[in-house]
């Protein structure tokens, strides 16, 4: 004898909510049981973390330059990494070039090494400025203890490095008047 199935009682509406019950509401709306606008929030999360996830890997530590550093560079260029052991760099484009001291395009020069982190066929940008010996060296950070620095090629830094290249670092005066709300430097001091 087959079973015939429970009679399913109609939908009713509640009197007191005005919601309709026994039908599709939405504690049953979805399998399991899960109300629907939990799923939505849960969906609505999960796509913003995605979201900000994508855009940390996309824009996380972009490469900042050393203004100071560029301003006592003697010459900046571009170079491919020939031979990372020795330093032996091909010059390919020169950024900054302050007393016509830059080597031609093409032509190699030697950078003493300042770390294991360069990889023949990198392509690099090598602030440099002349030692006492005559051969260039990358210039120094005016930070004890920090590395000396030099960037991989972006044309966004290229740009940011000549832009740094002609700014100049005016002294400080401090019998300037600073009265002005546009001025963000050091207030003057009053003397009686």
């Amino acid at each position: 004898m087959a079973k015939t199935p429970a009679p399913v009682a109609a939908p009713t509406r509640n009197s007191k909510s005005g919601m309709v019950e026994g039908a599709n509401t939405l504690a049953n709306a979805t399998p399991g049981g899960w109300p629907a606008w939990l799923l939505i929030a849960l969906a609505v999360g999960v796509g913003w973390l995605l979201l900000l996830s994508v855009l940390a890997l996309w824009t996380a530590n972009p490469a900042t330059v050393n203004r100071q550093q560029i301003l006592q560079s003697e010459i900046v260029v571009e170079a491919e990494v020939l031979d990372p052991r020795t330093g032996k760099v091909e010059v390919e484009g020169i950024l900054v070039d302050r007393h016509n001291l830059a080597p031609e395009d093409g032509q190699e020069i030697r950078v003493p090494l300042h770390g294991d982190h360069w990889q023949a066929g990198e392509h690099r940008i090598l602030p440099l400025v002349k030692t006492e010996s005559g051969e260039w060296s990358v210039t120094p950070t005016p930070l004890p203890k920090t590395p000396l620095l030099d960037y991989l090629v972006d044309e966004d830094l290229s740009e940011d490095i000549r832009e740094a290249s002609e700014m100049t670092m005016p002294p400080f005066d401090p019998s300037a008047d600073r009265s002005s709300p546009d001025d963000l430097s050091a207030p003057a001091v009053e003397s009686n």
